[in-house]
């Protein structure tokens, strides 16, 4: 494949001749012969349909289970119950009238396989909240998927074995062949994954009626995890603390297991397909949240259809559940090339949405790297030695708390710091910096990087354009994406005009779809296979020869440098295409103060997010009471900082501190437990340690655990009381207890930065003399800046043990432990060296874990309700202030709004 391949699309895919057939076939359920079929399926399609092409398509229905092969000379087919279709029936003796039980193939799809599925699967969902049931029902998919691949290699083993004609081949005896079954070097040397036999799907599915049954397939997945090292850490294991209904977590067993096996086509195949569906809805029924994990398809066919991957690296630094890479890899083996002509790379934060990220990939049968763990992109580079041919992202642009404070001098801003408050350029310089020489990459962010000014950004993107690195620029239509109703643009980058086409150096390609697509819904809107072809075509006629491109008003524009410098670098389609002149002020108005609206919102929904994270993480730790009493309180309702610390402190001191459950547990009581986070604890103690250690414990010194560095003190004379250009607030120790008094100081190297994640405590305490008792009680946490010589910045050794750390901290026992273990009065103060002689008791993997992610959810809603109210100020603030200064009409602004209400409706 070369560059200037062309991306045209048949006059009928497979996929449309299936919904075809589906229409021509009897309405009623009654069979036809497969002839007059074909017949049938060549009148709708406006030609002739091949012999060949009819049973590929007969075929893949069959296999899907929508349709039914019957008898009769040359064979028949007819509908399976319960599958629509007959719309464009002709019974023999006249055309048929009205449209029976089907449909115009306008108006709404057949309902297929996956859609029966996804109905009766949503229907089980019942009150569940469906960002808690996708984890369920994708997590028994990929299941299913595995024990099927399993067993399909498990038959091929047996032929082996019992072929005299097989190298392989061990005699006659069943006791042999069945002894050869269960050696797993016949699965692990051909990559297929080893399921122990209590993990196997049909062992799960007869013990699916249980009231264990989440238990079991918990245990299940432990199993799983422990035999397959690349699967570690990648399964969810949440089913036992599942909140469903009695019975509907083996009624979903069931329904999971009518999927696949067809003699056509391999199970994995059907639930590769069923897994990709349900991603997609599972992101509609979460609404903006879904837009975190899931890039609609069509958007990233259009990136994919551009960039037109063949061979190399592909990276996605953000990668959500992966779709990406599924139609890359689809992309290539539809224009002849390899799935294995390409290497997938990802990076993804969210721990749960990474999990769900190897599934997807290795249920379609794809390799990739997704790194050692979920991790932050900026801060902790997976990949920071390889470069890329391909990137494509889809980033969370115009986030405020991304950390930028942390990133002052990194070698990827080569065309300037991005502004502490806003990701998107800080995006498109890590992705240029991580492309190969030859490279390419398509980036999405929000239309307003396209001509911000703020922080600077106006500068890195003149120079962005002056490097000649923006190779193409597309705005979207509105309503496209689940998660945002502003307007988005693709950003094209590029290291090299002179390659992959014609020397294109000097120029800038822009491209406006804003009036492409079609609605599918009242909130969403989707690229027909003809807009993505069309600006698939426009791209590569534009590289490929002067000739064959022009330009198109409205639509398209080849810009010159000096065309992008009279419009002061503003970079946005509606300015060069002639469309409208798009009346840009007003938009940027509107657009601001929308913005002002959706950061709110979003906001809002984080925080309603955050709350039902902690219920759910409150079930995984035992606390399902508790679970159950946040969930009765109205959502609005917001829980207050001291009630978190106290559930968290509690349950650590519980668990690690006095050792509840281990006590219980010894005296023959019940801890209350459930069985799987029972059997976490131990059932005794180490007796000759140097402290108390529950068995199988490790005792490690702090230093193991945690370090510490103290601030700096500026001179006082540097102090302001407003936030000057290159100021960073100063924190004090009177900062503890009020945030009202904020002093800000030249911000320099000498200055020990922290952000609001990090873990502080008083060097002296506020007042008493004392090592911190006061501060150390409750730790400042929050807030971003430098700080002073009275405090200390508590460094976990782990970032995976941060909370765990900090529960230590702010649940009183370091204090106690100093007090105990140090050498070293109070008073003369607390040494690193002192962290190498107390002992601290630290659990197993699997429960420290669990407590881990508790905590984060804890400490994640906090800082989304802090975000909140400053949302909050900001939207009343800015609602006044675009009124009162007549840059936005109450009608206007109104009219704005509605635009954005009917997704928060």
């Amino acid at each position: 494949m070369t560059d200037s391949a062309t991306f045209t699309t048949p006059e009928a895919g497979d996929e449309d001749l299936g919904d075809l057939l589906l229409e021509v076939l009897p309405p009623d359920g009654s069979t036809i012969g497969n002839l007059s079929a074909r017949e049938a399926l060549s009148r709708a399609a406006e030609r002739q349909i091949s012999e060949e092409e009819y049973s590929a398509v007969k075929d893949r229905l069959v296999g899907l289970g929508l349709i039914l092969k019957g008898q009769g000379r040359g064979g028949s087919v007819r509908l399976a119950e319960g599958i629509e279709g007959g719309s464009r029936y002709e019974a023999p003796s006249a055309p048929a009238v009205g449209n029976g039980r089907g449909r115009a193939k306008k108006e709404a799809p057949a309902k297929d396989f996956k859609a029966v599925l996804w109905a009766t699967a949503d229907k089980l969902r019942a009150q569940m909240d469906a960002a808690e049931y996708k984890h369920l029902v994708l997590g028994l998919i990929f299941l299913k998927y595995i024990s099927d691949t399993f067993a399909e290699h498990r038959a091929k083993v047996l032929a082996m074995v019992s072929d005299p004609e097989s190298d392989n081949y061990v005699g006659d005896d069943p006791a042999e062949h069945q002894a050869s079954l269960e050696d797993r070097d016949y699965y692990v040397q051909e990559n297929v994954f080893w399921v122990p036999a209590d993990a196997r799907w049909e062992s799960l599915r007869a013990r699916a009626k249980q009231p264990d049954i989440g238990q079991l397939i918990d245990r299940a997945l432990v199993a799983i995890e422990n035999e397959n090292p690349t699967l570690r850490g990648k399964l969810d294991k949440r089913f036992g603390a599942a909140q469903l209904e009695p019975g509907r977590l083996g009624e979903l067993v069931d329904l999971i297991s009518t999927i696949g096996f067809a003699d056509e086509q391999r199970s994995g195949d059907v639930l590769g397909e069923v897994y990709e569906y349900f991603l997609g809805q599972f992101a509609s029924a979460e609404g903006k949240k879904g837009g975190q994990f899931y890039t609609p398809a069509h958007v990233v066919d259009t990136l994919v259809a551009i960039l037109a991957p063949n061979s190399g690296r592909v990276y996605d630094p953000c990668c959500g559940s992966g779709g990406m890479f599924v139609q890359s890899e689809k992309f290539i083996e539809l224009h002849g090339g390899r799935r294995d002509d390409i290497s997938i790379y990802g990076q993804e934060s969210n721990h749960t949405t990474w999990r769900l990220a190897a599934m997807n990939l290795a249920i379609h049968g794809f390799a990739g790297d997704l790194g050692q763990e979920p991790a932050d992109t900026f801060a902790r580079d997976q990949f920071p030695d390889l470069k890329f041919e391909y990137i494509l992202a889809n980033p969370p642009f115009n986030i405020s708390d991304w950390g930028g404070e942390k990133y002052e001098e990194d070698k990827r801003w080569v065309h300037g710091r991005p502004p502490i408050g806003n990701p998107n350029y800080a995006w498109l310089q890590h992705i240029l910096w991580k492309l190969k020489p030859n490279g390419q990459a398509a980036v999405i962010l929000a239309n307003g990087s396209l001509n911000s000014i703020e922080g600077g950004e106006n500068k890195i993107r003149e120079s962005m354009v002056r490097a000649d690195v923006v190779e193409a620029v597309l705005a979207l239509p509105r309503q496209l994406f689940l998660n945002t109703q502003i307007p988005v643009c693709v950003w094209f980058l590029t290291k090299d005009k002179t390659i992959n086409g014609r020397d294109r150096r000097g120029e800038t390609l822009f491209i406006d779809a804003k009036g492409m697509g079609q609605m599918i819904s009242n909130i969403q809107k989707t690229l027909t296979s003809d807009d993505i072809n069309r600006i698939a075509e426009t791209v590569r006629a534009w590289k490929a020869s002067e000739n064959t491109y022009v330009d198109v008003e409205g639509f398209c524009k080849s810009a010159t440098l000096s065309d992008i410098a009279s419009h002061g670098f503003h970079l946005t389609p509606g300015r060069y295409v002639g469309k409208d002149c798009i009346e840009e002020d007003d938009l940027n108005t509107e657009e601001k103060a929308l913005s002002t609206v959706v950061a709110y919102n979003e906001a809002k929904s984080r925080v309603a997010n955050a709350k039902k994270n902690i219920g759910n993480e409150l079930c995984r730790v035992g606390l399902t009471r508790v679970a159950n009493l946040l969930r009765s309180i109205d959502p609005e309702i917001v829980l207050s900082d001291e009630f978190l610390e106290s559930t968290t402190n509690t349950l650590f001191r519980s668990w690690f501190v006095n050792h509840d459950p281990i006590k219980l547990k010894r005296e023959k009581l019940d801890s209350g437990l459930d069985k799987e986070l029972d059997d976490l604890f131990p059932e005794d103690f180490c007796k000759d340690t140097k402290i108390v250690t529950p068995r199988d414990w490790r005792a490690v010194p702090l230093s193991e655990l945690f370090t510490f560095q103290g601030g700096s003190q500026p001179p006082a004379a540097d102090f302001r009381e407003e936030l000057l250009d290159g100021y960073v607030r100063l924190l004090q120790i009177r900062d503890f207890d009020n945030e009202n008094h904020i002093t800000y100081v030249p911000k320099t190297s000498k200055l020990r930065m922290v952000n609001e994640d990090d873990i502080l405590v008083g060097r002296y305490g506020s007042g008493s003399g004392e090592f911190g008792r006061d501060s150390l009680g409750r730790p400042l946490r929050g807030l971003s800046g430098a700080i002073n010589v009275a405090i200390v910045k508590i460094i976990p050794k782990k970032d995976e043990t941060r909370e765990f750390v900090a529960s230590f901290i702010n649940s009183g026992t370091f204090y106690d432990l100093i007090l105990g273990g140090s050498a070293r009065t109070v008073q003369a103060g607390f040494r690193k060296e002192d962290l190498d002689l107390i002992y601290f008791a630290i659990p197993g993997n699997e429960l420290m874990n669990r407590f881990e992610q508790f905590a984060r959810a804890i400490w994640s809603y906090r800082k989304h309700t802090k975000s909140l109210k400053k949302r909050a100020s900001d939207l009343s603030t800015d609602i006044v202030a675009n009124l009162s200064s007549g840059k936005l009409s109450e009608k206007h602004f109104t009219e704005s709004l509605q635009k954005i209400l009917v997704e928060i409706i």
